[in-house]
């Protein structure tokens, strides 16, 4: 459905004659997309180093995330059809950066990929707590002592193939990434 919307309000508390700048304001709207880390058993987000491969099924085949791999895990809320989940540093990069291919395009050093679970009917709707898993795999060499802060966008997009109509959808707050990072298991 679309929304009309006549005004949006913005209050600034205890800002009374305080100066202040606004550099980006986005008017999301009513998505009902969410995106968070998920945490570890002592309440730190899920980031670390892969212990074991994690071996999914990838539509026919199957695909693996290597052992020794940086992981980073969250959860979504969203339609894992049409999401996409980018990570970005505490200076506004994507964690792992780019490089480029062969034929003169740039491509992510990292790797994505959302979960879900296959209704029975077999078509995919709405999750509610999906989980996402974002890697840099070993064979990568990314300086990661940079690395202090992250956070997690998600992405809605029309044609999952193309990315074509990629917007924002939204975002999380910042987490500390662990001087040393921890092995990981994903169940």
């Amino acid at each position: 459905g679309s929304y009309k919307t006549e005004a949006v309000k913005l209050t600034i508390l205890d800002a009374k004659g305080t100066e202040f700048s606004i550099s980006e304001i986005d008017v999301l709207g009513i998505t009902g997309d969410n995106v968070d880390f998920r945490s570890d058993d002592t309440g730190a987000p899920a980031i670390g180093i892969l212990k074991d491969d994690y071996v999914y099924k990838d539509g026919d085949g199957t695909g693996k995330i290597p052992a020794g791999s940086k992981v980073f895990i969250g959860s979504y809320k969203g339609n894992p059809a049409y999401n996409v989940v980018m990570l970005y540093d505490q200076d506004g990069n994507i964690v792992g950066g780019t490089k480029k291919e062969e034929n003169g395009e740039e491509s992510l050093n990292a790797h994505q990929m959302i979960f879900a679970e296959l209704p029975p009917a077999g078509d995919i709707q709405n999750v509610s707590d999906g989980t996402w898993v974002y890697w840099i795999e070993p064979d990568e060499t990314i300086d990661m002592s940079k690395l202090k802060k992250v956070r997690a966008e998600l992405y809605r997009v029309d044609d999952a193939l193309t990315n074509e109509g990629q917007r924002l959808v939204s975002d999380s707050y910042f987490k500390e990434v662990p001087t040393v990072l921890p092995s990981t298991t994903i169940k």
